[in-house]
């Protein structure tokens, strides 16, 4: 990275050879399989070549390198209206059945109708996939007030599907 970052082209070249098939695995394992996989790819390395100045050299590539690719991931579930699933932990607990794409967009819709310390906590643990010790310090409170907000946004979504 410092080698493209100094102008070598080469060096863009072997950063996608190395890491694009790990991009793309992680891509079609949090969205599955979808027609604009390889477009995603091609954006995070695009989004890459746009804020090669910022990368820092004393930290490693990767973790970099895979910030970038989840938000390109979050940028595309937002366009598409969803919000993703831990494995389909949240959709599971509110539904309990098989997520699809309308339930995700109901259950975003919902979300979206919490209060907003509640929406907050949420979004930030689901869409942002943050620990619960992150969303407190973004908050500015306490992990244990973090995971009750998330509690009782999480019994509001469940009583509202009931």
């Amino acid at each position: 990275m410092v080698l493209y970052q100094g102008g070598d082209s080469f060096a863009f070249e072997e950063l996608y050879h190395l890491h694009s098939g790990k991009v793309c695995a992680y891509l079609k394992n949090h969205l599955g399989s979808l027609d604009e996989l390889n477009d995603l790819v091609q954006q995070v390395f695009l989004k890459l070549h746009r804020n090669r100045y910022l990368y820092h050299p004393k930290y490693p590539f990767l973790p970099w390198l895979f910030l970038i690719t989840r938000h390109v991931m979050i940028d595309y579930l937002r366009k598409h209206k969803t919000v993703p699933m831990e494995h389909g932990l949240l959709e599971a607990m509110v539904q309990n059945d098989t997520p699809s794409v309308e339930s995700e967009n109901v259950l975003a819709t919902a979300i979206e109708s919490l209060p907003e310390s509640q929406r907050e906590v949420l979004k930030l643990r689901f869409q942002d996939g943050l620990p619960f010790d992150e969303i407190a310090k973004r908050l500015k409170i306490q992990e244990p007030a973090a995971r009750k907000r998330m509690s009782r946004g999480m019994l509001l979504l469940k009583n509202r599907k009931a």
